[in-house]
């Protein structure tokens, strides 16, 4: 894992979260965050 990567993976969650917080009611938060889970694991196949 390079230093780039994981300041990249770490800038993207920071604002994924942000914009989830603001933008995506309490109800359908949960679909998201399995949404970001599914992309997380095929980004981690692919740089990883």
């Amino acid at each position: 894992m390079s230093r780039r990567w994981i300041s990249g993976l770490v800038a993207g969650g920071v604002a994924g979260a942000a914009l989830g917080l603001l933008a995506v009611p309490r109800r359908t938060r949960s679909s998201w965050t399995r949404q970001g889970r599914r992309l997380w694991t095929r980004g981690r196949k692919i740089w990883g």
